[in-house]
């Protein structure tokens, strides 16, 4: 049990107990309601007292007061009757992967997963620990929150407290490279445990006995008795790409009342394809970008996820739910990149852009005339790319500014791309032939420029008028 510190806060959820034991004395106590109700309590020495155990009807800020004047105050928090569920979608290879998680004292499972760490109150949990020489371990069950942080004063002196918050804590032995722990019942707490267990989010600890080495830990749920048996519940999914996109998924949502709602999901995945009318093919070489997403290219086509990360709070018992996304994404080509806005994605909804696209040939040629062969690095609207070989570029009808890093080209070409084109860029043999032309070509502008200059002021010297 914890002191009472006065001045201290602590936080209680519906279906919790507040109980008191006093050490040393008979004494009586005082709780006032959130309305203000005071009702007196006569505690004796050594005895555990239960105070109050909280219900739906008892949110709010209540206060003990001892007969000493010490006061505690216990926040009683409203419970989330429709917890907010975060649903988090991916692509791995031909692979969805989708996982939902919810607050810690709710639970929201996949009723078509692996069957993977979902408990009932009262059942046995099993952890294996095969290869470690132990004989005995703590097991311990906690919720899956923060820490209780408690501060105030004991006779007169200042103190703050900072513990795990425990459902419960034992020795246990370890029989044939695992260990069992029965999960309390609800409502109740096991040894050493401050909170009591509600449905919800805990996290399964072994920790070593001799020097608290963490030595496994796992995630679990604690669902309501009436899913015993369901073997497919789980915080995740995985399915094929095609799956994904052409059925709905189960999903259980409960609060810590135990409520609980069915929603039929379908996810936000769907496939990406972008068309060369000109060519009249299906072209794999552009990048999608679209913010909160995730995708593969397979081939010519993209796999995509349109929501990496979406929440879920307005539902009720049977909704069906599609989410579809009105948003802006780029495509990048090779040299170019366009921006569509507004366009909408909906799941299972396979999409494909058709476009207009040119093939540009990038020719690096020398002043004798011959072609340059091997590696070379050419820029397309500032983008560098390096190729062993001429590349052949498909590209929207656009104003391209095409420059040779390698060979180097003697400045740039401006160029509109209206149709297939093989374009040719001049190259010098070597940096310093281009530094010495570009030389050249300064000093020539210079020694012009110095003429028409001498030329200018002879003129001006000749058409002088004389002073009679």
């Amino acid at each position: 049990m914890l002191p009472l510190l006065d001045g201290g806060v602590l936080t209680a959820r519906v279906g919790e107990s507040l109980a008191v034991r006093l050490m040393g004395r008979d004494g009586r106590l005082n709780v006032f309601s959130p309305q203000g109700d005071v009702r007196e309590t006569f505690i004796r020495d050594g005895l555990l007292t239960v105070l109050k155990k909280f219900t739906v009807d008892d949110v709010g800020e209540w206060v003990v007061e001892t007969d000493e004047g010490a006061r505690l105050t216990i926040v009683v928090e409203d419970p989330q009757l429709k917890p907010p569920v975060s649903l988090n979608v991916w692509i791995e290879n031909t692979t969805v992967v989708a996982t939902v998680a919810t607050s810690p004292n709710a639970f929201a499972l996949f009723m078509d997963g692996r069957g993977e760490d979902v408990y009932t109150p009262g059942s046995t949990l099993l952890m294996n620990i095969q290869g470690l020489n132990v004989q005995v371990v703590r097991f311990d069950l906690l919720k899956k929150a923060d820490r209780i942080r408690y501060a105030g004063k004991l006779n007169q002196l200042q103190y703050t407290v900072e513990l795990d918050q425990v459902v419960s804590s034992q020795f246990v032995q370890v029989r044939g490279g695992s260990v069992s722990l029965q999960i309390p019942a609800k409502d109740f707490s096991g040894p050493q445990g401050l909170r009591v267990l509600g449905y919800g989010q805990y996290v399964a600890r072994l920790v070593a006995t001799g020097d608290n080495r963490l030595i496994a830990e796992r995630e679990i749920t604690v669902v309501p008795e009436r899913f015993r048996g369901f073997g497919g519940l789980s915080r995740s999914v995985r399915v094929d790409l095609h799956q994904a996109m052409s059925r709905n998924f189960t999903l259980v949502v409960g609060n810590e009342l135990g409520d609980v709602r069915v929603l039929q999901l379908r996810l936000p995945v769907t496939v990406f394809n972008v068309y060369d009318r000109t060519h009249s093919q299906r072209i794999d070489r552009y990048q999608l970008f679209l913010e909160n997403s995730s995708s593969q290219k397979t081939g010519d086509t993209t796999l995509l996820a349109f929501y990496n990360s979406l929440s879920i709070q307005d539902y009720e018992n049977n909704t069906y739910l599609e989410p579809s996304r009105i948003s802006t994404f780029t495509l990048a080509f090779d040299g170019h990149v366009v921006e569509y806005n507004n366009f909408k994605f909906s799941p299972g909804v396979p999409t494909t852009i058709d476009l207009n696209l040119y093939s540009l040939v990038l020719r690096l040629v020398y002043p004798n005339g011959s072609v340059h062969r091997g590696t070379r690095v050419v820029e397309v609207n500032g983008m560098a790319f390096r190729d062993l070989d001429e590349r052949l570029f498909l590209l929207p009808p656009e104003n391209y500014v095409i420059r040779a890093l390698e060979p180097k080209s003697f400045a740039p070409v401006h160029y509109t791309l209206t149709s297939d084109t093989v374009l040719t860029i001049m190259v010098l043999e070597n940096a310093e032939a281009l530094a010495s032309l570009r030389v050249s070509a300064l000093f020539m502008a210079l020694l012009l420029g110095y003429a028409s200059f001498r030329l200018f002021r002879m003129r001006k010297t000749f058409y002088r008028a004389r002073s009679g």
